[in-house]
C-alpha cells in the first residue's frame, strides 16, 4: 500500500532563492508546454505527446546552463503534470462532466517540485535529517518528526511550498497488512448537527472549525481586498489569509484522523454511506458540507482501516433516514425533524441513530425495503425505552 509522509523543510536564504528559481523555471516550462500543445492541435488537429516534449527538454538542457545545473527529473515532473492534466480533461469530456481545460499557471498556482528518485536523505542529530539533490546548494534541513519505516520502499519525493514555507513529501510503498478477524460492523451516519452517529447511539459533535475562524477570516479578507494589487502589503496580507485557511485545514485533518482512530480501536469494520458529496456541496448547506469534509474523512478512514487490516463498506444512502430500522417501513420526515418515531412498530429514537443502524444492516446484507430484515433486538419496545434519552 502507498502512503505519503510529510516533513517540514527549513531552507536557508540561499536555498530558498534556489528553490524559488526552480519553481519559476518549471512554471515557465509548464506554460510553454501547454502553449505548444494548443498550437500543435490548432495547426495539425493532433496533440503532441509527453515523450516528444521530454525530448525537447533534453535539447534545452544541452543548450541552457541553468537547466543543465538542476535535476532532469524536476523538469520532467512539470511535463508529466501537463500530460496528466490533459488526460484528466479528456476523461471528463468522455464522461460528460464539466471538462475544465488545463490553464496557464500564475506564480501563486505553481507550488511543487518533483524530485522523483533523484535525491538523498542523510541522518542528522536527533530528529533532524538533510536532503540533497542536484541544483540545491548545501543540505536542506528536514524535521523528521516520525521515522520512515524500515520495510518501506521510497518511490518518489516532492517539495511543496505552502503558506508556512516548504515541506517534503515522501511517497512510500509499505507492505500490505493482512486482514484481521473482525468482531462485527459499526455503522456510522455522518451529518451536520452531529459529525457522526454510530449504530450504538454514540455521537461525536461537529467541531465547526471553519465557523470558529470565520469572523477573523472575514476581517483579513476585507483587508486583503483593500490592498493594491502587485504591492508588498497585498502579498503579506495574502499570506495571513493563507495561514488562516491552513490552520483550519490542519485542525480538520487532525480531527479526522483522531476520529478514525477511535472508531477503528474496537476492531470492527466500518459501514458508511456512499454520498454524492458534489451534489450536496451545491445545496443551501454548501458551507457546512465543505466544513465537515465528509469525503476527506471517509478517505482517511479507509486509509487507517487498510493499515489496521480492517475494511470500510460503502452502502447505498437511499432512504437510510426515512426507513425504520425496527420494521423496515418508510416513515417520511423533513430534515428539521430530528427524531424518528415509527407509527408501525412504535420505535422512537434519534434520526441519526436510526440511520446508522440501517447503514450497518445494509453492510451486513439486509436489502432496502425488506420488512423485518433489520438486525434488531427481539422487542422494539425494549429498544424504545433503551434509547429514550436520545430524543
Amino acid at each position: 500500500m502507498k502512503r505519503t509522509y510529510e516533513y517540514r523543510a527549513l531552507p536557508q536564504k540561499g536555498q530558498a532563492r534556489a528553490l524559488d528559481k526552480m519553481l519559476w523555471m518549471t512554471r515557465m516550462l509548464y506554460n510553454a508546454a501547454l502553449e505548444e500543445r494548443i498550437g500543435c492541435y490548432a495547426k495539425t488537429g493532433k496533440t503532441i505527446s509527453a515523450y516528444n516534449q521530454m525530448k525537447s527538454l533534453t535539447q534545452i538542457r544541452k543548450e541552457d546552463d541553468e537547466w543543465r545545473g538542476i535535476s532532469v527529473f524536476i523538469g520532467r515532473g512539470a511535463l508529466k503534470t501537463i500530460d496528466l492534466a490533459f488526460k484528466a480533461f479528456f476523461r471528463r469530456v468522455k464522461s460528460g462532466e464539466k471538462p475544465g481545460f488545463p490553464r496557464f499557471k500564475g506564480r501563486d498556482r505553481w507550488r511543487m517540485l518533483h524530485l522523483e528518485t533523484n535525491y538523498q536523505i542523510h541522518d542528522g542529530k536527533g530528529k533532524w535529517a538533510h536532503l540533497t539533490f542536484k541544483g540545491l546548494p548545501g543540505k536542506l534541513r528536514v524535521w523528521r518528526h516520525r521515522p520512515i519505516p524500515a520495510d518501506a520502499k521510497q518511490l518518489l519525493a516532492r517539495l511543496v511550498r505552502d503558506a508556512k514555507g516548504w515541506k517534503l513529501q515522501l511517497v512510500l510503498d509499505l507492505p500490505d497488512v493482512e486482514p484481521v478477524a473482525v468482531a462485527g460492523i459499526t455503522g456510522i451516519d455522518v451529518g451536520i448537527t452531529h459529525f457522526l452517529a454510530t449504530d450504538a447511539g454514540d455521537t461525536i459533535p461537529n467541531p465547526r472549525l471553519l465557523q470558529l475562524e470565520l469572523k477573523r477570516l472575514r476581517v483579513e479578507q476585507r483587508a486583503l481586498a483593500r490592498k493594491k494589487r502587485g504591492g508588498g502589503n497585498r502579498a503579506r496580507q495574502k499570506q495571513r489569509v493563507s495561514r488562516l485557511h491552513m490552520r483550519v485545514r490542519n485542525r480538520r485533518k487532525d480531527f479526522h484522523y483522531k476520529t478514525a482512530t477511535a472508531l477503528l480501536a474496537k476492531g470492527n469494520s466500518i459501514a458508511v454511506e456512499d454520498l454524492n458529496i458534489k451534489g450536496l456541496a451545491r445545496s443551501k448547506l454548501a458551507r457546512q458540507v465543505a466544513d465537515v469534509s465528509w469525503a476527506e474523512f471517509v478517505t482517511r478512514l479507509e486509509n487507517k482501516a487498510e493499515s489496521a487490516g480492517l475494511q470500510v463498506h460503502r452502502v447505498d444512502p437511499k432512504l437510510t433516514s426515512q426507513q425504520c430500522s425496527g420494521c423496515g417501513e418508510i416513515v417520511r420526515k423533513s430534515l428539521a425533524v430530528r427524531v424518528h418515531d415509527c407509527p408501525h412498530c412504535g420505535l422512537r429514537l434519534d434520526r441519526d441513530h436510526n440511520a446508522a443502524v440501517n447503514i450497518k444492516n445494509r453492510a451486513g446484507g439486509s436489502p432496502l425495503g425488506v420488512k423485518h430484515g433489520a438486525v434488531m433486538p427481539a422487542c422494539p419496545q425494549a429498544l424504545k425505552s433503551e434509547n429514550q434519552h436520545l430524543c
